[in-house]
């Protein structure tokens, strides 16, 4: 009982209810509420856990100054009546990292328990999943804005697919099912992260095994790619969806991103000192053109200015020292997939505010374990 009822196991229980909003509590009841109320202050509490302690990874000394300035935007967001969604969505994102951390160098998490919530993770999504499939087949007609938003909520669990490295054939297995489960929602730039996250995967198993062992891996990537271009075709050839979205990127569709950018660029440019410096405030490309800048690096110039675009800066500079200075291959693959995956969505989707919690659990994990491993080393 005691290894069912534990604080790791309640986290995970209370995003997955969260987020299967519709399914297994009605959609923003006051049971809802409450799960995000109970999920948040777990995830403050760690974050001020982290914060408080003497030595913290380089990756949270940037983390924790972008927290603040983000928290500083969103309460005058809510001073001014704008409400709490942009807290919300920053908090959702971010702050588990903080959670997983600690409770990692608490000991509460191990590998065995990052596996089994692969799983339960691969549930929400799939939930999500049919829910995204559904509302499309309702609004098919409206082919131009048709899309299955979930792709990039899929790549999430790459990162914890490493996790099963001790089972290889497991591995490979629960690799080819979420690549399959990101080609079917026709995210053009999902399928690419995937794709880039795939090759970066078998390099890094390439580089790190014995001759044996390589071949055996040469054998599986050409597997890979042999079922790969079959199930591409054949899902092609069978669905409708798929010809459409095909047909739209040869015609140079880019789903409104030209026009979004140009226009979040334009609000930039024609900014006054103040506006220039510190930007508009939160929500201010959603407020202008009505729509998010789809790309951070232009939502945070137009939100919180050159400011917010230089601390972010900074952000994926230590993000990126981080994982670097890495010498171990197993934490220094999950945190280089987590980089690939968030880094990418910068350019042409939203990333800071859209982290899910396979992913940062992946990476707080693994940010607790390189610290430990460093300091072992250190001490011998």
């Amino acid at each position: 009982m005691k290894k069912i009822f534990t604080l790791p196991n309640l986290y995970v229980l209370l995003w997955a209810l969260y987020y299967t909003q519709g399914t297994f509590l009605p959609m923003g009841s006051i049971w809802s509420r409450g799960v995000l109320v109970l999920f948040l202050l777990i995830s403050v509490y760690f974050c001020l856990q982290t914060v408080t302690r003497l030595k913290q990874p380089l990756y949270f000394k940037s983390l924790n100054v972008l927290l603040l300035m983000f928290t500083i935007y969103g309460v005058i967001h809510i001073v001014v009546g704008g409400g709490v969604g942009y807290l919300q969505m920053i908090y959702l994102s971010l702050l588990p990292i903080y959670t997983f951390y600690v409770l990692t160098k608490n000991g509460k998490i191990d590998e065995w328990w990052l596996r089994i919530v692969f799983f339960i993770a691969a549930g929400v999504v799939l939930i999500q999943y049919v829910s995204y499939v559904n509302h499309l087949e309702e609004t098919f007609q409206e082919a131009e804005n048709a899309t299955i938003n979930i792709g990039y909520d899929i790549v999430a669990l790459l990162p914890l697919v490493w996790f099963w490295r001790k089972k290889p054939i497991v591995q490979y297995v629960l690799l080819a099912l979420v690549l399959g489960l990101v080609i079917t929602t026709v995210k053009r730039g999902a399928i690419i992260v995937s794709a880039i996250c795939t090759l970066y995967f078998l390099y890094n198993t390439m580089q790190h095994s014995s001759q044996k062992t390589q071949g055996y891996v040469w054998l599986v990537a050409l597997v890979f790619v042999v079922i790969g271009v079959r199930y591409v075709i054949n899902f092609y050839e069978n669905s409708e969806f798929a010809q459409m979205r095909m047909a739209y990127t040869l015609e140079g569709e880019s789903s409104g991103r030209d026009s979004i950018f140009r226009q979040s660029w334009n609000i930039f440019l024609n900014s006054d000192i103040i506006g220039i410096l510190i930007g508009h405030g939160a929500f201010a490309t959603i407020r202008i053109i009505r729509i998010a800048a789809h790309n951070d690096w232009l939502e945070i110039l137009v939100n919180n200015g050159l400011l917010g675009v230089t601390l972010y800066m900074f952000y994926w500079v230590n993000f990126y020292k981080t994982f670097k200075k890495d010498r171990n291959i197993e934490t220094k693959t999950v945190i280089g997939t987590v980089m690939i995956i968030y880094f990418a969505s910068t350019l042409f989707s939203m990333s800071y505010y859209a982290m899910t919690l396979p992913s940062t659990l992946a990476l707080g994990y693994s940010l607790a374990k390189q610290q430990t491993i460093t300091n072992n080393i250190r001490n011998k």
